[in-house]
């Protein structure tokens, strides 16, 4: 007689040897190749934020150059990753989001127009902090007094949201007011 039993054993111990050698195969691939996926999505973001804070630049440029009761709407204003601050103290905006993918030369400040972008060490030392910085007022010349209003939120902004941005007259007899209303 032949022992079945011993072969149907040695069938399902083949099949939970065949699934954990695939599961420990699927585990490194995806240990491997996580990092660099995360690496092209904040990349994305980086490009795609970059480009929101051009939008929003621009806009505030336009609407202080066409004088009082010029106004702009920016909907949806979207912040996909980090957060958006406007201080109205100093009168700029700052976009920044944590990565842990070097996607510029750390530590060194670039321009690209208006904007100033740096990648810093996160206080931690092992991710990387992205800022990209648009100040209306140096040390030679302010370009605006930036006023916000939010409508139910509040600085630093994530998410979806709206804007409007609108010349509402002079802090002095060249520097034009730029309420921005964050609802």
């Amino acid at each position: 007689m032949i022992n079945t039993m011993g072969k149907k054993g040695d069938i399902w111990i083949s099949a939970v040897l065949y699934l954990a050698l695939g599961l420990i195969i699927l585990s490194i691939l995806l240990a491997i190749a996580m990092p660099v996926v995360n690496k092209y999505i904040d990349q994305n973001i980086f490009r795609s934020s970059k480009g929101v804070m051009q939008t929003l630049d621009e806009n505030i440029v336009d609407v202080s150059n066409d004088g009082p009761g010029s106004a702009r709407f920016i909907s949806p204003f979207s912040v996909e990753k980090g957060k958006i601050i406007i201080d109205e103290v100093t009168n700029t905006i700052v976009w920044n989001f944590e990565t842990n993918a070097e996607l510029v030369s750390p530590g060194i400040e670039f321009k690209e127009g208006n904007l100033v972008i740096l990648l810093s060490e996160s206080p931690t030392g092992d991710d990387y902090v992205m800022t990209i910085t648009r100040k209306f007022s140096d040390d030679e010349s302010k370009v605006a007094d930036l006023i916000i209003t939010e409508n139910s939120l509040a600085s630093p902004f994530q998410g979806v949201f709206s804007l409007k941005i609108e010349n509402t007259g002079f802090s002095t007899e060249v520097i034009p007011k730029i309420e921005i209303t964050v609802s």
